[in-house]
């Protein structure tokens, strides 16, 4: 019993000294609830300034031999028009390139119909919105003439039969659907940044204030005192990820609400949450163990960043596989480190989580985590004391 009260007493030492640490509680705590709902809301004003200028802005459309109808059709809907005779493929392509014409249509008859080939850059901004506006009249257009035509022979629109799209998804469903696609990528990124601090400051960095040979001296087990240390790492990875996912979840619901787009339901539910954290918490398992064993064989502080630098990149490819609509957690992508831990992400969020392949994951996770602790605890028994501090 006392032996266990020890290994709780380091534990809570452990969390405090995280918690007392500036830029643990910088990328922590500040970032996560300060950072989102900034960025979205310079998001947001940046698109609409955007999406405002480019509707003042009129599109300049080059027309060859197009019909007195196309002309006022085109010239109502705010284009500035450009007519010649001959358009030279090469001339029009670098005057789209070079942002001086926004699109060019040539007009032809092919089988008694009329052909209307738009020629824009979908690399340029205006050339996109030019080619819409041309789409949209002559659609327009197309859709007046239909109905005339119904009209003298008798034919009302009305008559027409009308369609019907009912959707048996429900807005919850759908907006879990929205979130699986970027947000498990997302959760294994952040994940790995609020470990990556922690973990270097538990090793490394005790070094690096001159207490790690006093903790190395307490008269409990080194393999107690490395699992403490994991421990904390793990307990501040889950509060810097739930805060992450409280704040991104509050952002996009204020962006749902802004937009007025009542078919997503993007609020997660508590299970979901539970889920969440649990996944995120064996992958700040596995990823703490993994980061300790790499930090304790660093002699400074940025030589250790640098050591574990490359497992962010190893981090962001699952949440690029995650992506991929036919790759799901099952019993075969559960037993694959990492890319388990984004699938089970985007299982949890899109309402598809099956129960056998999620527990392999947690299991899979957690032996690995213990492995990698027991590795870190080898190396900090084989690490000789300095004699000052032994003499202590």
């Amino acid at each position: 019993m006392s032996r266990l009260l020890d290994l709780l007493h380091l534990f809570r030492v452990e969390v405090q000294s995280q918690y007392r640490d500036r830029q643990a509680l910088l990328y922590g705590v500040l970032l996560p609830v300060t950072l989102y709902p900034l960025l979205l809301f310079g998001l947001m004003q940046a698109t609409s300034i955007s999406a405002g200028l480019t509707e003042r802005i009129p599109s300049r459309v080059l027309l060859s031999h197009p019909p007195s109808w196309m002309k006022d059709a085109l010239s109502s809907a705010g284009l500035h028009l450009e007519t010649r005779l001959d358009l030279d493929n090469a001339g029009i392509r670098q005057r789209l390139h070079e942002g001086s014409l926004d699109a060019a249509v040539r007009v032809s008859s092919e089988e008694e119909k009329t052909v209307l080939q738009i020629t824009y850059d979908s690399s340029q901004e205006r050339s996109l919105e030019a080619e819409y506006r041309i789409v949209s009249c002559m659609e327009s257009v197309r859709a007046n003439r239909i109905i005339r035509w119904l009209r003298e022979r008798g034919f009302r629109p009305e008559d027409l039969p009308s369609i019907e799209e009912v959707s048996v998804t429900s807005s919850r469903q759908m907006g879990g659907f929205a979130l699986s696609l970027f947000l498990p990528g997302f959760l294994l990124v952040v994940a790995t940044m609020a470990v990556s601090h922690p973990a270097i400051d538990v090793t490394v960095g005790e070094r690096e204030r001159n207490t790690w040979e006093t903790t190395l001296l307490l008269p409990v087990p080194r393999a107690w005192i490395v699992a403490s240390k994991l421990f904390a790492v793990v307990i501040m990875a889950l509060g810097a990820v739930a805060l992450n996912l409280a704040s991104m979840s509050l952002s996009i619901q204020h962006l749902v609400s802004v937009l007025q787009v009542d078919a997503l339901d993007v609020t997660p539910s508590p299970s979901q949450v539970l889920l969440l954290l649990l996944a995120a918490g064996t992958y700040a398992l596995l990823m703490g163990s993994v980061m300790i064993l790499i930090s304790t064989r660093a002699s400074h502080f940025s030589e250790a960043q640098s050591l574990v630098a490359p497992l962010y990149l190893v981090s962001i490819l699952p949440g690029f596989l995650s992506t991929i609509s036919t790759l799901h957690l099952d019993r075969t992508t559960a037993w694959i480190p990492l890319l388990n831990v984004s699938l089970a992400f985007k299982g949890i969020l899109s309402h598809s989580l099956r129960g056998t392949p999620f527990l392999i994951h947690l299991l899979l996770s957690s032996l690995l985590a213990c492995f990698f602790t027991a590795w870190a605890s080898r190396a900090v028994r084989r690490q000789p004391l300095q004699e000052g501090a032994a003499r202590e």
